[in-house]
């Protein structure tokens, strides 16, 4: 097809990872951790996001300037990718400092808990002594009084159960997933092989995890958990194969979108990297990258720990500056205009309308866990391990521009993700089908001349009202493939005209400037399969 120009591309959903986007710290480990293995740096970035939410998600929310309440800090990641891509090696290396942070908090618990039972064991020994010393001076006609202060003075001192700080789970029922977070509320299901995730119970608990997310408190009625209410704030970090999504989707997809659930989700599809990349034993600069980025999450991993003891609840409130909250005003305006019957996002809107939201949280992540190039990241914070903030710290411009470049980038995958479910699929569908039936018009049937009127009468069936045709005609007439054209005298363009592999059909062969060609038409973007307009 030697006149398709392929304008018609649209460049935005196609485009790279944002990587200069991510504060320093977090780019470092994307730049040099891909320099190193290869590994695709959208698969990289979603990672290092979900660790980024999972270490400021306790410490610190955001207000949201639309309504000036409190939102909290933490995000749904969903990278699809598959097998050989690299996610497992990404999620040990970025994760390590989790794990070992949980094996340390977990053997504190496992060390509490046995002093506990064996003081607990002690308590009801004397508990016991108590009520039958109790219950012989009440037998015996004796006075009472010394006996019940005696249970009330224990009562008062029985033993408390060590709570457990759990900030990460992967393969968990929904119990004892409910049962953690009452205990500590903070915490991430992060998988790199989320198979297990979305083939069990916890993916269908769609009203709490949605509440995890807006960072509402959710009340259970059931037999476990009866009456138990439950104010959660959640990460989610899953990596998964494409089949194992897709299944999900076939089986689960219309409940996990009508809920919101996925809507919440900043999904990237990777492009595999498989074939391309360069053998490496030298791991130096990825090593160093993540192991700056690990100082800083130790250090609000310590302050996890330390309010967690003291049972700390209040965060660092963030607020935007006066130039972000402008700045937010014209992003929140370009979402929404993109979610017009034409725009990238009409048949995303429900994530879209979470869009911004996800951009406040980000970029007060990005202004809280990395420092200004240069800075030490010791020397610069307080005896707590924070930075000298006031209580409330501005996120400024930059910040927001960038976590906007990042969550945009997010939308366009979700918008290619679920293309088929948008208007401009149906339009792109309907184009093939016209100009099958204009081809075969010229070709096959070998007709001289067609016309507006004849797809009217006998085009394709649904697309006979003209309301509807002429919309699918002029995307067709955009690929330079079809033309409209009439009468010098006459202002009514209504033949139609193909030019294919170089020879005209249905007109002369030189057009005139009574035609109407791609240049006069303005359509909505469309990424043609060539081989179906040929």
């Amino acid at each position: 097809m030697n006149h398709y120009a392929g304008q018609n591309k649209s460049k935005e959903s196609n485009s790279a990872y944002p990587v200069d986007a991510l504060p320093y710290l977090l780019r470092d480990v994307v730049v040099n951790l891909n320099e190193d293995t290869g590994i695709p740096v959208e698969l990289i970035g979603s990672a290092v996001l979900s660790a980024a939410s999972l270490a400021c998600q306790a410490l610190i929310e955001v207000i949201a300037p639309h309504d000036n309440k409190p939102e909290q800090c933490s995000l749904y990641l969903l990278t699809i990718a598959e097998s050989g891509e690299g996610k497992t090696t990404v999620h040990k290396r970025i994760m390590s400092l989790f794990d070992d942070f949980s094996q340390k908090m977990d053997t504190i618990y496992k060390a509490q808990k046995e002093e506990y039972e064996a003081k607990l064991d002690t308590w009801k020994t004397k508990n016991k002594g108590l009520k039958s010393s109790l219950s012989k001076a009440v037998k015996n006609g004796e006075n009472t009084e010394a006996h019940e202060n005696a249970l009330t003075e224990l009562s008062k001192n029985k033993p408390v159960e060590p709570r457990r700080l759990r900030i990460l789970y992967e393969n968990i029922t929904s119990a004892a997933l409910i049962r953690g977070l009452i205990e500590y509320p903070n915490a991430a299901i992060i998988s790199d092989e989320a198979i297990s995730f979305f083939q069990g119970y916890v993916k269908n608990e769609f009203g709490f995890l949605n509440k995890a997310w807006d960072g509402s408190p959710y009340s259970f009625e059931r037999r476990d958990f009866d009456g138990v209410r439950v104010n959660a704030c959640m990460t989610m970090g899953l990596m998964v194969q494409s089949d194992v999504f897709k299944d999900y989707l076939k089986k689960n997809g219309s409940l996990a979108h009508s809920s919101g659930f996925l809507s919440r989700f900043l999904i990237a599809e990777v492009k595999s990297s498989r074939g391309l990349r360069k053998a490496t034993v030298s791991h130096e600069k990825s090593d160093a990258a993540i192991q700056k980025l690990h100082d800083r999450i130790d250090i609000l991993l310590d302050l996890q720990e330390k309010k967690f003891r003291e049972d700390d609840k209040e965060k660092i409130s963030m607020i935007l500056s006066d130039d972000a909250i402008d700045l937010w005003r014209k992003m929140s305006d370009h979402i929404n205009a993109r979610c017009s019957n034409d725009g990238h996002f009409e048949h995303i809107k429900e994530t879209a309308a979470k869009a911004m939201s996800n951009v406040i949280r980000l970029a007060a992540i990005f202004q809280f866990i990395s420092p200004s190039p240069g800075m030490d990241l010791l020397e610069h914070t307080d005896k707590i391990g924070l930075y000298s903030w006031e209580t409330k710290k501005t996120i400024d411009k930059k910040a927001l521009s960038d976590a906007f470049r990042i969550i945009e980038w997010h939308l366009f995958q979700t918008s290619k993700l679920f293309y088929t479910k948008s208007k401009l699929y149906q339009l792109e569908q309907d184009a093939y089908e016209l100009f099958s039936y204009i081809k075969k018009q010229f070709i096959e049937l070998g007709k001289f001349s067609l016309t507006i009127r004849d797809l009217e009468n006998s085009g394709p069936g649904r697309l006979r009202k003209k309301s509807v045709l002429m919309p699918v005609l002029h995307q067709l007439i955009s690929t330079n493939v079809i033309y409209l054209y009439g009468d010098p005298l006459s202002f009514d363009k209504n033949k139609i005209a193909m030019h294919l592999n170089g020879t005209h059909y249905g007109s002369p062969g030189t057009f005139t400037p009574f035609a109407i060609t791609a240049a006069d038409v303005k359509v909505p973007h469309i990424e043609w399969d060539l081989s179906r307009l040929t």
